[in-house]
């Protein structure tokens, strides 16, 4: 898109909710945006910018954390995992460029649903040890761990390929059982 026509998409998306009409004949420099569209738009890049500083640092945040700004000052609510990260959220969001005050109503609560690194980890062995197999498509099984406990799905065309997936897995260093849900496709 060229920048003239983005500045206008722009333009009228903020001017849309005052109900200006945008000519499109017109100069894009005769038009002004009004003060609070304006605000708006600012406060909107600040909690993309602050969504963008956590995810970047840990993902778990992004998701559990919910932010709001108006005129520079974000509020976090929401849950992190401990009172470390709840910390550094809020000191995170506290060096976006643009935000004045950061107002802290975070709660802390443990994530059922974060990975443990070392699960990752095997599963990531386990994948590997799944490429390395001649033959066999690793992208048509799912591998999931949890404490060790590996759980395979997908498809897999034959039987003896599905025998060597599972045999792979379990032959993977840290492996406490595997659960083979993969259905043969022959």
């Amino acid at each position: 898109m060229k920048p003239a026509l983005a500045a206008l998409a722009a333009l009228a998306a903020l001017t849309a909710c005052t109900g200006t009409h945008i000519d499109t004949e017109k100069p894009l420099s005769s038009y002004t945006i009004p003060p609070a569209a304006e605000a708006t738009f600012k406060d909107t890049l600040l909690v993309a910018a602050i969504k963008a500083k956590l995810a970047g640092d840990d993902l778990d945040s992004a998701s559990r954390v919910h932010v709001g700004v108006h005129d520079g000052v974000a509020t976090l609510s929401g849950a992190a995992r401990s009172a470390a990260q709840r910390a550094k959220d809020v000191t995170l969001a506290a060096q976006v460029n643009g935000i004045s005050r950061v107002e802290n109503e975070l709660g802390i609560a443990p994530s059922r649903d974060a990975k443990d690194a070392g699960d990752v980890a095997l599963a990531a062995r386990i994948t590997g040890a799944l490429v390395a197999q001649t033959g066999i498509n690793a992208l048509s099984v799912h591998v999931s761990v949890n404490g060790g406990a590996v759980t395979l799905s997908g498809h897999a065309p034959s039987a003896a390929i599905e025998s060597t997936m599972v045999a792979a897995a379990k032959a993977t260093s840290g492996v406490r059982n595997v659960d083979d849900r993969i259905a043969v496709r022959e």
